[in-house]
Parts: structure tokens; sequence; C-alpha cells
């Protein structure tokens, strides 16, 4: 056997999952297999290998046990498999690279509007309010609705998301029209959990669920400022239940969307003047609300 290399340096601000991540490359490429034939031995693709050897995704154990197996690695995975599955170093780049991969995103906000639907005016009055938007939303994430490959988006928000007045009325007037607008072209699924759905299993944290074409699918927790990507399949299984519950208790998408607008209409008429201009007759409930409605798109 030849002396062990690392295929680079590891810097030591690298995670031990990004450790194992490199070991497996070097068993690679000392096996002289390239990413495809490597792929195919191992009944895997090589998109989901190239993955791993970025620790993208973590090793998991059945899988573990293969590598060792086929690279005759001495049962390297197999005795570092927790290290493997340690915390990425840099969370947030793989979370935009999961997000730009994932052929279907489903997501649960039991509190604030998750970061694909923000309005500009969202973001920028949450932050000034040292506000976690639990998503820390990646620049361009909303942009990833509006494409002609973009995923499927399911979300189910709380009726509280409707209340939290982030920013003002102005400010939750504009964004409840724009969920309306994604929701009403059909460009999103969207449901609201009313109030009156009583105890549920997502009043923990946000649930992020995502799919790929290629791998497994990943869930991401959130709780306060503490997240946590996870893609050991059993769990996954189970927050994947988690959401059909919800799904199932929740508004379904037409008396969703009717509840998101009348909740825009209040916050437009609490924001109405009370008064005319000098010289104005004072304009009725109904013609005051019409002239602010005119200025939004559903």
């Amino acid at each position: 056997m030849p002396s062990h290399r690392l295929t680079r340096d590891i810097p030591p601000e690298w995670s031990a999952r990004l450790v194992v991540a490199a070991e497996l490359r070097y068993y690679r490429e000392r096996a002289g297999l390239s990413l495809r034939e490597a792929g195919s031995l191992l009944y895997v693709s090589s998109a989901h290998l190239s993955n791993l050897e970025i620790g993208h995704r973590a090793v998991q154990g059945h899988f573990a046990s293969r590598l060792d197996r086929f690279y005759d690695t001495g049962g390297f995975f197999t005795r570092n498999l927790s290290a493997g599955q340690s915390p990425h170093p840099q969370p947030q780049r793989l979370l935009g690279d999961l997000h730009g991969r994932a052929t279907e995103i489903r997501q649960w906000a039991p509190t604030l509007v998750p970061g694909f639907l923000q309005t500009p005016d969202f973001v920028l009055a949450s932050r000034s309010a040292h506000v976690s938007t639990g998503s820390e939303r990646p620049v361009g994430q909303a942009r990833l609705l509006d494409g002609a490959d973009a995923p499927v988006y399911w979300a189910i928000l709380s009726e509280a998301v409707l209340h939290y007045r982030v920013g003002g009325c102005q400010v939750m007037a504009g964004q409840l029209a724009h969920i309306a607008d994604l929701a009403g072209r059909h460009r999103i699924i969207l449901q609201v959990l009313p109030f009156t759905s009583g105890a549920h299993p997502g009043a923990d944290g946000a649930l992020t669920l995502m799919a790929f074409p290629d791998a497994q699918p990943v869930a991401r927790v959130s709780a306060l400022d503490a997240h946590a990507l996870i893609d050991a399949p059993e769990p996954v299984q189970g927050y994947y239940r988690v959401f059909e519950i919800l799904a199932a208790t929740a508004l379904p998408p037409d008396r969703s969307l009717t509840l998101i607008r009348d909740a825009a209409q209040r916050y437009l008429a609490e924001q109405l003047p009370t008064s005319s201009a000098p010289g104005q007759e004072p304009l009725s409930e109904p013609a005051r609300r019409r002239e602010l409605l005119s200025d939004l798109t559903w």
C-alpha cells in the first residue's frame, strides 16, 4: 500500500467532516477512478459522490462500510462515522448550494416570513430591529422562485406570521401583498395554519425540507439563532411526517390566500389618513380603502 497522503493540506479551521471528505477523495484518486467511474461502482451518482468529497453531504453508516470494503481503507470511514457527520464549517455557503440544487423546497414558518418570500423592506426592518429571520436569507434566495427551473416551493405559515408587525403596517401590507401575488400566480403552494388548529408538532421551531434529483433529502431545523442541517435518512423522514401533519391541519390554499389578503387589507386600513385635505370632502371608509388598495397588485 502506498504511503498515506491527503490530496491537499487541511487548514486548521476545517471541521472533522471536511477531513473525512478529503480522505474520501484521496482514496478515490489512489484507486485511479474518476467520479463517474467510482459512482458507478458504488451505485451512487457522481454528483452525490462529489458532494461527499467536498463535505456538502455527510457519509452515512451503511455507505461508510461500503466505502471501507470498496477502497480497502482498514475501516477508516466506519471508525470516523461520527466525525464525518460533524457540522459544516461554512453553513451559509452550504445552505446556498443546497437551495440552488433542490428540486423541491418545503418550509414551515411558525413566527416570521420565510426568507424565500421576504421583501427588501421586510428584510431591512428585521435587521434594524435585530430580529433573526430564521433563514439568514442568502443573497438571491428570493430569485430562486422566479426562474424557469425554479424548485417546487411549498410554504406553511402559522397565522402568527400574519400578525407580527415587522416594520409596521406599511411594510406588512407590502409583504403580505407580495406573498399573495406569488400564490395567486401559482408560483408557490401556500397554506396558513390557523390559531384554531390548537397544539401541533411544529410548535418548537422552523423547518425546511429540501429534495434533490440525485441525493437523499435534507432537513434544516431552526430555533432562535440555532440551526442544524440534517441528512441522516431516519430523522429526515420524521420531519417530512411533521410537515405532512401540518399540511393536513392547515387551511387549503384558496382559504389561506383569502386570509392573507384580508390581513393585508387590515394593515392598509390602519395606515389610512383619518381626514381629507383642507377644502375637500372627507372620503368614506370604502373609498379610502379602495384608493390605497389600487396601489397593490394581488
